[in-house]
């Protein structure tokens, strides 16, 4: 376990305790979803973190605006690709040819 120290001026850490019930929390919530927003980890290690099951962090990521399963353009031509093949595979396994 890493123990991390963030050093605040004294109006900084006053506004935080009194907008914050538990900034030890916010700090951790932050750091981690910035970590699964850039892809540094997934969601099951997002849930380890922040000690969530699966629906809890789904919740925590919906309340955040976080859509996981954005797909990018390379993941969408990836799909595709693999569509592809798994068709085609299929098409030669259902109509072997007579040779």
């Amino acid at each position: 376990m890493v123990t991390v120290t963030i050093d605040l001026t004294p109006d900084l850490e006053k506004e935080f305790l009194a907008s914050s019930r538990d900034v030890t929390r916010d700090v951790l919530e932050a750091f981690a979803l910035a970590l699964f927003r850039q892809a540094r980890i997934n969601h099951v290690e997002l849930s380890q973190m922040l000690g969530l099951d699966r629906l809890e962090t789904d919740v925590f990521l919906q309340r955040h605006g976080v859509t996981e399963g954005t797909l990018t353009m390379d993941d969408l031509e990836l799909q595709t690709e693999i569509s592809r093949r798994v068709s085609a595979r299929t098409r030669t396994l259902d109509h072997p040819s007579s040779a």
